[in-house]
């Protein structure tokens, strides 16, 4: 029958790509022992090696933990990244501890680098999820002064700002709510206060040119079970809003 055909088919199909893959795999061991047995392996495949190290990276930092804010992964899983790749690097360049101590400082580098790349992306995010994501600012935290990316943190989060909050289709109250928990997240992130004043400016601006604001600054001062603008002191500015509201 055609079903029968098409089955067979597909089972070729398998089997000559993974006769494929096995012959792949053992030219690929071979040119491993020769480049090893000839002193060159170090030579030879570092660029290869680096090339997959980093792809293999951040897989792993993607795949695990994209839009997971609540665990760090800077104290729970680099050991694992490292520990994984390692084990890989073996397998390469054999049981050469100089070589595979050589490259734990790269793999550390590596998992700080796609760390922070991706959660400065998702930073947006973490600022709404405030305080349950704390770990995630914590960690980011971490690899923004390892890495020095402090700069490019505020640039992509003020791009973020004007283009998911500081429009027309976003309601004065979910502006503001935003922004209370961004100036508590931000403070956990940058103690220095730099990136919260660069990133918040606009906002504040932004928010002088509604005319509900001061209705809702009002309304939220005025709901007992949430006091957060007054908690954090977000009332005080070098600029009154209006005479009696200060912003």
């Amino acid at each position: 029958s055609m079903d029968g055909e098409e089955e067979e088919e597909g089972m070729d199909e398998d089997s000559v790509e993974k006769e494929s893959c096995e012959e792949y795999c053992s030219v690929f061991v071979a040119v491993v022992q020769l480049a090893r047995d000839l002193h060159l392996l170090h030579f030879i495949l570092d660029d290869a090696v680096g090339c997959v190290v980093s792809t293999k990276v951040t897989e792993f930092i993607t795949e695990n933990f994209e839009q997971d804010f609540v665990q760090s992964v800077l104290q729970d899983h680099m050991s694992s990244l490292q520990e994984g790749i390692g084990g890989w690097l073996k397998q390469v360049y054999g049981e050469s501890d100089e070589l595979l101590s050589s490259w734990m400082p790269r793999i550390e580098y590596l998992g700080y680098k796609s760390l922070a790349e991706l959660r400065i992306s998702e930073l947006f995010d973490i600022l709404v999820d405030f305080p349950e994501s704390e770990p995630a600012l914590n960690d980011l935290r971490v690899c923004v002064i390892k890495l020095e990316l402090r700069d490019q943190l505020t640039a992509s989060l003020r791009s973020s700002f004007k283009r998911r909050l500081l429009h027309p289709g976003v309601n004065t109250a979910d502006i503001i709510t935003q922004y209370v928990s961004s100036i508590k997240g931000l403070r956990i992130l940058d103690p220095s206060g730099v990136v919260l004043e660069s990133v918040c400016d606009p906002v504040r601006a932004y928010l002088k040119t509604r005319d509900d604001t001061v209705r809702c600054i009002v309304a939220s001062l005025t709901d007992d079970s949430s006091n957060e603008l007054a908690d954090q002191k977000l009332l005080r500015a070098e600029k009154p809003l209006t005479s009696s509201v200060c912003w």
